[in-house]
């Protein structure tokens, strides 16, 4: 009965991740990254074809070389369900898992504070500081697989049993659905160093030394598994590649470090660093590495690139919940009578039950919502607010068999509704291409002076760019190039045959 009745956690996570969306504008903000649109367009060709593209289907530009379908289970997940529910459905299912994720994190909180109000405190400030990266692509699935298996290790830890083990089929899936499967055998083997750092520094007992040799064990099982999918190493290798190309920050934003240009979710992630830093510190004071030794990396990494912010939170947050648990505890056994902390507390202790489960009210609403997408509120297109979208559509004709130039955020918009009868030069796929191909393309974005130059080379026939944009106003100067129709958001120019 107790999984059909709503309870307190179902209420949490609907107001924190399903409101936006359905009673909210959130869809705007989840779909405006057309990059979903390719990975449905690369799933229809797996479907079609039995297997992925060797070389990159949607540009001209490097036609011979090898390409990646490094996510191609999720591209063929996201087509099925396109082709069953469009792209209101596919927007359904992010954020579903995005639900799924708040729920996690929120859980882990718990397990590890045995709190509820502190852990509704810290999955809002993490809702809040992921917020910039709530986005309907296939990230959203190392969220969700990385906030399941550190539950399982916090259940693990606190008493030691077999389900650890499901990590090692978890990771094989998990290989082929994203990239990030390797954030799996770091949090593990980061773990067991932190572990043996404990066996040594607290007299070298048995118990520590066991686990941090599971762990080890685990983390090395995790890693040899991943090989299974189509690429085998060599998958390992391009990422290995892809997170090392320093270039890619000049193309994409979330690759750079945090800063007060993400705006409010900025500070909501610098608040949240400072509090898992502070506890950290404790547990380390405690002779506690192996929470910290994960906590501190990922954190390490948050600040290098903001899109590693919601794998630092998934990591570290149930770290701040145990320390403030602690925080809490201390402080309500210094007044048990007239303490706000013992207060807190009682209040805390008297729902922690019915805040600490969930129902099937959620799983069920977004069963209903996948069949039925757009009756409650799911779009049916990207959003016109950042996707030239009425140009696309009354344009078509003259997008058509053309060797496109636009932004590479806007060529998977166009591919989404014009492939294959279009190719453009770069897509949302940005590591395909390269440095010397993404420089180019920055310096023809802003109108360099070699812009005349790499036009000629790359034979463009038609541009569809940013109205105010320094490329606009150079085409628009250009004898060789007549503008076919401009609006307010964009502007599409094409070669002129002389």
């Amino acid at each position: 009965m107790g999984w059909a009745m709503p309870s307190l956690a179902d209420l949490l996570v609907a107001a924190l991740a399903v409101r936006p969306y359905f009673l909210g504008p959130g869809w705007e903000t989840l779909l405006s990254d057309a990059n979903a649109g390719l990975h449905i367009l690369t799933g229809d060709m797996i479907r079609a074809a039995g297997r992925a593209p060797a070389s990159e289907p949607f540009s001209f530009t490097l036609p011979a070389k090898a390409w990646f379908a490094w996510e191609w289970l999720t591209a063929v997940s996201a087509s099925a369900l396109h082709s069953w529910a469009g792209l209101g459905g596919v927007a359904v299912a992010a954020a579903a898992l995005l639900a799924a994720w708040t729920a996690l994190v929120y859980r882990n909180c718990v397990e590890s504070g045995r709190q509820w109000i502190l852990s509704a405190v810290l999955t809002m400030a993490a809702c809040q500081a992921a917020a910039n990266h709530m986005l309907a692509r296939p990230h959203l699935i190392t969220w969700v697989l990385l906030a399941l298996a550190v539950g399982l290790c916090l259940k693990d830890r606190r008493a030691e049993g077999r389900l650890i083990w499901m990590l090692v089929p978890l990771s094989l899936v998990w290989a082929n659905l994203h990239g990030g499967f390797l954030t799996l055998p770091v949090y593990l083997g980061l773990t067991a160093a932190g572990l043996a750092a404990e066996w040594l520094i607290t007299g070298r007992e048995a118990e520590k030394r066991r686990a941090a040799a599971k762990y080890a064990g685990l983390a090395g099982a995790c890693l040899a598994v991943t090989v299974a999918n189509p690429y085998g190493v060599q998958l390992h290798v391009h990422i290995f590649e892809y997170l090392r190309a320093g270039w890619l920050k000049g193309l994409v934003q979330e690759y750079h470090a945090p800063s007060a240009k993400l705006g409010e979710p900025y500070y909501w992630f610098c608040g949240l660093a400072l509090a898992a830093g502070l506890a950290c510190v404790s547990q380390l004071r405690r002779r506690e590495v192996a929470g910290p030794a994960a906590a501190l990396f990922f954190g390490w990494a948050a600040f290098q690139s903001a899109r590693h912010i919601p794998v630092f939170l998934t990591v570290a947050l149930p770290v701040v919940a145990g320390e403030g648990a602690r925080a809490l505890e201390w402080l309500a056994r210094r007044d048990p009578r007239r303490s706000l902390a013992a207060t807190w507390l009682q209040m805390d202790a008297q729902m922690l039950g019915q805040a600490s489960r969930f129902s099937l009210l959620l799983p069920a609403f977004f069963a209903l919502a996948l069949a039925m997408p757009a009756r409650l509120g799911a779009p049916a297109d990207f959003p016109a607010r950042d996707f030239p979208a009425p140009m696309v559509r009354a344009q078509a004709a003259a997008l058509e068999q053309r060797r496109l130039f636009t932004t590479d955020a806007w060529a998977d918009y166009v591919l989404y509704h014009l492939y294959p009868r279009t190719r453009v030069f770069v897509d949302g796929m940005n590591d395909f291409f390269g440095p010397e191909i993404g420089l180019e393309y920055l310096e023809m974005l802003e109108a360099g002076p070699r812009t005349g130059e790499l036009f000629e080379r790359w034979g463009f026939e038609a541009a569809l760019v940013p109205a105010r944009g320094p490329l606009a106003r150079w085409l628009k100067a250009q004898d060789g190039w007549e503008a076919v129709a401009e609006d307010r958001q964009s502007a599409l120019f094409r070669r002129v045959k002389r």
